[in-house]
């Protein structure tokens, strides 16, 4: 009897864990009550387009462009990583063997201010120390996500929600909901899946895919 319980919490837990990497790889952040079995969602969306918000990207100042964590040797503009760097002391990583070179944190985009004017290159050059990083006194080319990686607006929000997930049994064909409480029910019944909110309170037909666009979002 305890080895049958045992299988149906895996099972269950399962079907849980494949409602929260579905709602993870839509690039939602997922943050789960184990004890209640509710998930809570958010996501950094661009109010225009609605694609991801990339809150952990930097863009230059100057064009939009991503910062890729790379330097730049002043000499031969040949490129390298930031994160290799790791305590040593940097080197152009070409075959030139540029003497006198230092690394530049700048922008990748060759068309970039940064790249083309020279007064702009000279400012850079100058708020660039010794190993080629902006301080935070001298300023930055550099700052959090300003516009949308696919249409360029400059507006963003977070959508949310909280879901709960319950897996019914073969014989139980009662979907209790409160949706004064939680914005969206993923009910699981043979590996299959209904989406029940305040929009869509009516029962239907259990799908073998979950419907991300069904579910309500503040």
């Amino acid at each position: 009897m305890m080895k049958k319980r045992t299988m149906n919490k895996n099972k269950k837990n399962k079907l849980i864990n494949d409602v929260v990497f579905k709602l993870e790889s839509e690039g939602f952040e997922v943050f789960i009550d184990k004890i209640s079995d509710v998930v809570t969602i958010a996501k950094n969306i661009c109010i225009s387009c609605s694609s991801k918000w990339h809150a952990d990207y930097n863009q230059c100042i100057f064009c939009g462009s991503v910062n890729y964590q790379l330097y730049s040797c002043s000499k031969c503009k040949s490129l390298s990583s930031i994160t290799n760097s790791g305590g040593k002391k940097w080197k152009c990583q070409s075959d030139l063997n540029c003497k006198d070179a230092k690394p530049m944190k700048n922008c990748i985009n060759k068309n970039c201010p940064t790249n083309l004017d020279d007064e702009i290159k000279n400012i850079v050059d100058q708020v660039t120390d010794s190993k080629g990083l902006f301080s935070s006194k001298k300023g930055g080319l550099f700052v959090s996500q300003l516009w949308c990686l696919n249409c360029g607006n400059d507006l963003d929000k977070f959508i949310s929600s909280q879901i709960v997930i319950k897996i019914q049994d073969s014989a139980d064909n009662l979907l209790e909901t409160n949706f004064k409480i939680f914005d969206n029910y993923i009910f699981v019944k043979d590996n299959k899946f209904l989406i029940l909110n305040k929009e869509n309170q009516k029962n239907s037909n259990y799908e073998k895919n979950i419907d991300i666009n069904l579910l309500y979002l503040i």
